[in-house]
Parts: structure tokens; sequence; C-alpha cells
């Protein structure tokens, strides 16, 4: 929420507030790490879905200049930002949520907050109400837009299916009408566009039943084309970029032989993850790559991407292979369709 328009000017810019909060944390970093041995020269900042794209935020935000010295970012992307005008139009609808009264949002407890979230996001008509402002001050503009203020390298991926948790049963309509999608699945674009996405869908995957290509699409509008947007900006900018992406299906469960949204953690950090095992051997280098260019201070094992080839990295049940621009359908079926 941007808050002053509509709670005075003492809240003007609080839609920011949790950015201000990890910059502060980066803050103490650099002035406690070196009792930990830690290298206050050497910081790298990392997340995965919103804390990707918080991690774009971190990018734009000039009080994070030198706080960070490379950058991680995990099924993430740049778009997801609130303009002020957006922001205070969801402010006022949690208020009308609240009862009206600025005191009482203000006087209610933690889970009745998290009560009223919920509340807003059935009723919203776009995924994620509640975004980073591009506020003119703390975030002068959208990430995407105004990267790299900070010269720092990159290193960004997402995986093959996404939006796999997120489906559901939403398979209805013919491909051809706005109708036949539903907004709250969408994060950056609307039913109209989407809708003649999937026009040339069609034409580019004519044999690919509804429901994968309704996969590939949301996939495409919430993570895979904005961090491909981001990756493209940075490297535009001279910044050394890299990008990768997990195509490793799972073994079993709800989503086997998907690599949906969150699965990849388990394979990146190493640990137990929510939807069970991936399938191939247990150790496929995703765990190398994050903490080799943690390692290295921001640098990765394979050519850096640049707009002309589009390296990236795909791993797959038998390993790892660089591939050239293994998005380029899916830039084709969305091409100008963003940046309407």
């Amino acid at each position: 929420l941007e808050g002053g328009r509509i709670f005075g000017e003492e809240f003007r810019g609080s839609g920011n507030n949790a950015l201000r909060d990890i910059v502060a944390a980066l803050v103490w970093v650099r002035q406690a790490i070196g009792a930990f041995g830690g290298d206050p020269g050497r910081v790298t900042v990392g997340g995965e879905s919103a804390g990707a794209k918080n991690v774009a935020a971190l990018l734009a935000a000039p009080s994070a200049a030198g706080l960070f010295h490379a950058a991680f970012s995990s099924s993430g992307g740049g778009d997801t930002v609130h303009s002020r005008e957006t922001a205070d139009a969801v402010a006022e609808r949690v208020l009308a949520l609240a009862g009206g009264c600025v005191r009482g949002l203000q006087d209610i407890p933690a889970a009745g907050l998290i009560a009223l979230q919920e509340r807003l996001s059935r009723n919203e008509t776009r995924r994620q109400p509640f975004r980073p402002v591009a506020d003119g001050t703390f975030l002068p503009r959208s990430p995407r837009l105004l990267l790299p203020r900070h010269p720092v390298p990159l290193l960004i991926g997402t995986a093959r299916d996404e939006a796999a948790p997120f489906l559901g049963e939403a398979t209805h309509g013919d491909g051809h009408s706005a109708a036949g999608w539903d907004g709250r699945l969408l994060a950056h674009l609307g039913p109209e566009i989407m809708a003649e996405a999937e026009r040339r869908a069609l034409r580019m995957w004519p044999g690919m039943p509804a429901r994968a290509r309704r996969l590939q699409l949301l996939t495409a509008e919430e993570y895979e084309l904005p961090s491909i947007r981001l990756a493209d900006a940075h490297h535009a900018a001279g910044r050394p970029t890299w990008v990768y992406r997990n195509a490793r299906p799972l073994a079993a469960g709800p989503f086997a032989g998907q690599a949906p949204h969150v699965a990849d953690l388990s394979l990146i950090w190493n640990q137990p993850g929510p939807y069970g095992t991936a399938a191939g051997p247990g150790d496929d280098g995703m765990h190398e790559m994050v903490t080799a260019f943690i390692h290295a201070g921001g640098v990765a094992a394979w050519p850096p991407y640049d707009v002309r080839k589009r390296a990236t990295l795909v791993f797959g049940v038998d390993g790892a292979e660089l591939l050239t621009d293994p998005s380029k359908d899916v830039r084709l079926v969305f091409e100008g369709l963003f940046d309407r």
C-alpha cells in the first residue's frame, strides 16, 4: 500500500517498508559480518519467488547501493511492482474491508491482518495485490525499467512448469476469448491480452493439449518472461548475467513429471523439498551452481547471457545442458504483449 493519499503524509511510501527492512538488514550485515568471519565487500543477495522479486527491487533501489555485490534470482522478475495510483486503489479496498476506519485498521492484530489479506485476495482481479511500489523515491521506477542502478553480476533462473501449483482446473474456454481467462490467475497481463497470447499459441503449438498450453502460458506470464526481461535489461546495461532453468521433473506426487514452482528449492539448497524427490540422480549440480556463484563473488561456470545467443543452462533428468534461447517460442507468442 502506498499510503500517503489515504492514511496521511506520515504513511507516504509505506508500501515499501518491507524493502526498507531488507535494506536495514543489509546495513547491519555490512557492519557486523566481519565479526562472523565474513567479508563486507563480498555480499550476495538471493531469493526465490517473492524473495526473487525483492532482489529485483533491491537492484533498483538507490538506498541499497553498495550493500551487496552479486545477486541471485530464482523464479522472480522485475515486473511485479505497483504504480502509486494502483497501490492507493488497493489501499482503498483494504480500508473498505476493514470498515472504513483508518484507526481501526491500525489496531487490527496480526491474525486479523492476515485474514483481511486473504479476503482481499479472493476478490482481486490479479494475483499478488500487495507489491512494492514505484513511488519515485525509494523505488524510482519499475526495477526492469531502472536496471541496473547497481553494477553487480546477476544469476537468474526459473522452473519449466512454474504455474503447475496455481493452475487448478483452469482449462475452460475456447482459447480465443478473454472469457476463458480468470484474471485472478494472472500477475501482469489482463484476460484480453492472455486471450491474444493463446490465439498465437494455438498457431505455434497446434497439437498441444489445452491444459499443457495454459500451463506454459501462465508460467511465461508470471515468471519466465519477467525473468528474461530482467536478464535482458541487466545485460543491455553491460552487467554480467547468467541464466538457468530447472527442467528436472518430480518423480512422484501431485506434480509428477513436472518441474513446478518451489520444487527446485530442494535442489538449490540441498534440502528436502515440499513436493518430494526429483527424478534422476540425487545431485544434479544446482546446489553447486549457486554456491560456486556466491563463492566466486558473482561468476558462473558457463558463458554469460546475451540477447544474441541467450545461453541458458538447463537442468534435466540427465544433468545440465547449455542451450541457445530455449524460450524462443514463448517469446514469440508474447511478443509486444507485455508493453501494451
